[in-house]
């Protein structure tokens, strides 16, 4: 499994939210905590919160309710990971490993300044990789997070509340939790994979057998526990 949190943003970006509704929920920065499973590509649990511990917990906590078999966790270098591990899971049920990237603002001899709008929206010069042991005993050589990088921009370029510069923000939280729900649905259950031979990530993780349409995915109100489910 590997695990991941994406910035997004509600109402404004955090520096223009009004002083009279600064520290409430639905105002400003947003992230979307994700767990995807490295075989099926299937997003196994997210959640739309801010970046608290609490946050942690509760992915950590839903990621455990949906499993059976002793996993091993990939995640960048977050401390609230380690801490919701140890809270969620016992010894022996899970193998927790944290990878580090260490990047660069700009090549060397670059004549980009570090502030600049090149800086800032390019991507930064890789320095250095560093594999780290969490908790319990994670192979090494399956040590990544390269299918929740890749997630990530698929996340960008199918939903334009997560690119870089965007005028397509929400105004409400809810809103804004719901078109993530659209999205994951539709990832999960319409969007076939060429590394995974045409499939979608249910049909490789076993829940469906066949690739669903838009129409089933609008349908799911009808089907009570399955809409819950999915």
């Amino acid at each position: 499994m590997q695990a991941d949190e994406v910035w997004s943003f509600c109402y404004s970006k955090q520096k223009n939210v009004p002083a009279h509704l600064q520290g409430k929920e639905g105002f400003g920065s947003i992230w979307t905590w994700t767990a995807l499973d490295a075989d099926s590509k299937l997003m196994i649990s997210w959640i739309v919160s801010d970046r608290s511990q609490a946050a942690a917990d509760a992915i950590i906590a839903d990621l455990k309710s949906r499993i059976t078999n002793r996993i091993q966790l990939n995640s960048d270098g977050l401390p609230s990971y380690v801490e919701a591990v140890v809270k969620v899971f016992r010894p022996g049920e899970v193998d927790h490993a944290e990878i580090v990237k260490t990047y660069a603002n700009s090549k060397p001899g670059s004549d980009v300044s570090p502030n600049s709008a090149a800086s800032r929206y390019s991507p930064g010069r890789m320095l250095k990789v560093e594999k780290r042991v969490a908790f319990g005993e994670p192979n090494a050589e399956r040590a990544s997070t390269s299918y929740m990088e890749r997630w990530n921009l698929t996340l960008r370029m199918s939903n334009r509340r997560f690119t870089r510069l965007t005028n397509a923000f929400s105004k409400k939280l809810t809103n804004h939790a719901y078109m993530i729900a659209i999205t994951m649905v539709y990832y999960n259950f319409c969007r076939k994979h060429r590394s995974l031979g045409g499939k979608t990530p249910a049909m490789a993780a076993g829940i469906t057998t066949y690739v669903w349409t838009a129409s089933d995915m609008l349908a799911l109100d009808m089907w009570g526990e399955q809409a819950s489910a999915a």
